[in-house]
C-alpha cells in the first residue's frame, strides 16, 4: 500500500467517525428510536475534577494557613497561548498544564476558583501574568515574594471543558516574612557558616603539613647549623602548637555549628512551645527596659510589646486596671493598663481569636482555632473548664451583664448559647449561612446581635433564641457589631468600608459612615455612649461623635491593619491591637 492509499484510508476512517458523532448528537434526545443501543457522549475522556465542600471565605483561610491541603484537590493551569499572546479577543483563558503556576479549585456549589500555587516564583514574566489575574497590593519589587490571599479569582469552565475563563480577578497582598521563613533563612546562614569554617580548617591543615615538610628538610641540614636549627625548630614547634590549637578550636566551632543546626531543626518541630517561652522572656526584658528608660504614663499613646504574631483581640477588666490580649502566637498576655507592666503570660495550644472578661474580674474566657472555649482562673493561671460543642474554629464570644450566659459564634455557621454555671448548651442557632464572625449583647441582657461572612446581621431574643430581625444592607462580610449602652442603636462594620448605624428595636438603617477607605474590622462604643471608635485594614483609628456621626479625630501610630479597639469601662482610655504585633494605649483626653 503506497502513501496515497494510506492517506485515503485515514481520511475515510475520520469521515466515518464524524458521521457517528453527528448521529450520536442527533439521537441524544431520540433514544426511544433505538433498541438495544448504548449511547456514548463526549469526544474526550476528562480527568475527574475533585470538588471541595468549602465556601470562598473558607478557601481563603485554608490557602493562607494550610495550603498543602488544597494541592491534592487542585488542577494545575496556565494562560492559554492565545491569551498569553493577547489573541483571545480580550478574554483571559487558562488551560490545564502540569507545570502551570496556578491552581483551579472546584467547590460542590459548582463554583471554580483560581489561586497561585504556593511555591510560585515572582519574576518579570510571572508578575505580569499574576497582575492580569489578581489585584496585587504592597508589591515592592523583586525582593518581595511573601503574600496573603485576600480573595481568589473566579473562573468558569468553558463549554468544551478544556479551558477556564477569568470572570473576576482575585486579590492578594504582599506582606511580612513568616517566622518559619526566618528560621529557614537562619538554617541557611548556619550552613554557609559551616562551609566557611570547613574551608578555614582545610587551609590550616594544609599549612600544618607544609610546616611538617619544612621540619623534615631542616633535619637534613648540616650539624654546623645545629644551634641555628634549634632556634628555628623551637619557632616552628611554637607555630605547630598554635596551629594545632587553632585547628582544635575550629573543629570545636564546626561541631558547635552542627549542634546549632540540629537544635534549630528541633526548634522548628517544637515551634509552639519553644516560641512561647522565648517570647515570655523577651516580653519581661522589654517591660523592664521601658520601665527604666521612659515611663509609659508620660506617652500618648504608649505601646505594649511582647507578642510574636498579630494581636487578634483585646479585653479590659471592669475596674479599668487590667487589659488582656490574645494573639496568633498561641498566648494570652495580662498587663496593667496604666503602666504597661506585663503581669502574666498564659500559654495555649491554639491561635486566640476572642477573649472576654467575666464580670467577677478573676475569670477570663477565650476561644480559638481548636474549636473549643476555655475558662481561665487568672489567680492560678490555669484552665478551670473547657466547653466543647462547635465543629470548627470559634471566632467570637459575648457574655451577659450578669455573667450567667455565654454566647459563641463559629466558622461552623452556628451560634451557641451556654449556661456558664453548668456548662450546658441552652440553644443552638442555625440561621446564618456562612461563618459567624461577631456578636454583641445589650446592656439589659435581652438582645443578641450577630454578623458574619453571609453579609447579614441577625437580631435575636437571647432568652428564647428566636430571631427578631434580619438586616441585609452591607455588600460584604460583617466583621464587627456593637450596641449602645441605652440599647437603642446597633453599630456594624463591614469589609465594604462602611459603618452602619441601625435602630435596634425596628431594624431601620439610620445612618452610614463612609470615611474608611478600606475594610472595617472592629467597632467599639464608649461606656458613656458618647464616642464610637473604628479600625480596620488600614493603619488608622477613627473616633466619631456617636449622636451626630461627626468624625472627631484620626489616630495614627500602628504600622499595619488594626484588628481590635476597646474602651476602658471609665471611657477615658482606648486600647488597640494590630497585625504589627503591638498593642497601643491611648488617653482619650488628649484627642476628644
Amino acid at each position: 500500500m503506497n502513501l496515497n492509499d494510506e492517506l485515503r484510508k485515514k481520511i475515510s476512517e475520520l469521515e466515518q467517525r464524524l458521521i457517528l458523532l453527528e448521529n450520536s448528537s442527533f439521537t441524544e434526545n431520540n433514544t426511544n428510536n433505538l433498541k438495544d443501543a448504548a449511547r456514548v457522549t463526549g469526544h474526550l475522556e476528562l480527568s475527574k475534577i475533585i470538588k471541595v465542600n468549602s465556601s470562598e471565605f473558607e478557601l481563603v483561610d485554608i490557602y493562607n494557613e494550610i495550603p498543602h491541603f488544597l494541592s491534592t484537590h487542585a488542577i494545575k493551569v496556565s494562560l492559554s497561548s492565545d491569551s498569553y499572546r493577547q489573541k483571545s479577543q480580550g478574554e483571559l483563558l487558562l488551560e490545564k498544564d502540569n507545570n502551570g503556576n496556578y491552581w483551579v479549585i472546584a467547590t460542590e456549589s459548582d463554583a471554580y476558583w483560581l489561586l497561585p500555587k504556593t511555591n510560585i516564583k515572582i519574576n518579570g514574566v510571572t508578575l505580569n501574568t499574576l497582575k492580569s489575574l489578581f489585584e496585587c497590593e504592597g508589591y515592592e519589587g523583586s525582593n518581595t515574594s511573601e503574600f496573603t490571599m485576600i480573595r481568589p479569582a473566579r473562573v468558569s469552565l468553558s463549554y468544551n471543558q478544556q479551558q477556564w475563563k477569568l470572570e473576576e480577578p482575585g486579590r492578594i497582598k504582599f506582606g511580612e516574612i513568616s517566622l518559619s521563613s526566618q528560621l529557614q533563612s537562619e538554617i541557611q546562614r548556619l550552613k554557609e557558616h559551616r562551609q566557611q569554617v570547613q574551608f578555614k580548617l582545610e587551609q590550616i591543615e594544609q599549612g600544618f603539613w607544609e610546616i611538617k615538610h619544612q621540619i623534615e628538610q631542616l633535619s637534613q641540614e648540616s650539624q654546623k647549623k645545629a644551634e641555628s636549627f634549634k632556634l628555628i625548630l623551637e619557632g616552628i614547634l611554637t607555630q605547630i602548637e598554635q596551629a594545632t590549637q587553632d585547628r582544635q578550636q575550629l573543629r570545636s566551632q564546626l561541631e558547635q555549628a552542627d549542634q546549632e543546626q540540629r537544635q534549630m531543626l528541633s526548634r522548628m518541630e517544637q515551634m509552639s512551645t519553644e516560641r512561647s517561652l522565648i517570647l515570655s522572656k523577651l516580653s519581661k526584658l522589654q517591660t523592664a527596659r521601658e520601665t527604666t528608660t521612659d515611663s509609659p504614663q508620660t506617652q500618648s499613646p504608649y505601646t505594649l510589646i511582647g507578642h510574636a504574631a498579630l494581636v487578634r483581640s483585646l479585653a479590659i477588666r471592669a475596674d479599668s486596671q487590667i487589659i488582656a490580649s490574645g494573639s496568633f502566637d498561641n498566648t494570652i498576655k495580662i498587663w496593667k493598663l496604666h503602666t504597661g507592666e506585663l503581669i502574666d503570660t498564659l500559654v495555649d495550644h491554639c491561635r486566640i481569636y476572642e477573649i472576654v472578661f467575666h464580670p467577677d474580674g478573676e475569670t477570663l474566657i477565650t476561644s480559638g482555632d481548636d474549636n473549643t472555649i476555655k475558662i481561665w482562673n487568672l489567680t492560678l493561671g490555669t484552665v478551670d473548664q473547657t466547653l466543647i460543642g462547635h465543629s470548627d474554629w470559634v471566632r467570637c464570644l459575648a457574655i451577659s451583664p450578669d455573667g450567667n450566659t455565654l454566647v459563641s459564634g463559629s466558622r461552623d455557621k452556628t451560634i451557641k448559647i451556654w449556661n456558664l454555671q453548668t456548662g450546658e448548651t441552652l440553644h443552638t442557632l442555625n440561621n446564618h449561612t456562612q461563618p459567624v464572625l461577631t456578636m454583641a449583647i445589650s446592656s439589659d441582657g435581652q438582645i443578641l446581635a450577630s454578623g458574619g461572612a453571609d453579609r447579614s446581621i441577625r437580631i435575636w431574643n437571647l432568652q428564647t433564641g428566636e430571631i427578631i430581625h434580619s438586616l441585609y444592607r452591607h455588600s460584604s462580610i460583617v466583621y464587627s457589631v456593637a450596641i449602645t449602652p441605652n440599647g437603642e442603636t446597633l453599630v456594624s462594620g463591614s469589609d465594604d468600608n462602611a459603618i452602619n448605624l441601625w435602630n435596634l428595636r425596628t431594624g431601620e438603617l439610620k445612618k452610614t459612615l463612609t470615611e474608611h477607605l478600606q475594610g472595617v474590622w472592629s467597632v467599639a462604643i464608649s461606656p458613656d455612649g458618647q464616642t464610637l471608635a473604628s479600625s480596620g485594614e488600614g493603619d488608622t483609628i477613627k473616633l466619631w461623635k456617636l449622636s451626630t456621626g461627626e468624625l472627631l479625630y484620626s489616630l495614627t501610630g500602628h504600622t499595619n491593619g488594626i484588628y481590635a479597639v476597646a474602651f476602658s469601662p471609665d471611657s477615658k482610655t482606648l486600647a488597640s491591637s494590630s497585625r504589627d504585633k503591638t498593642i497601643k494605649i491611648w488617653q482619650l483626653s488628649a484627642f476628644i
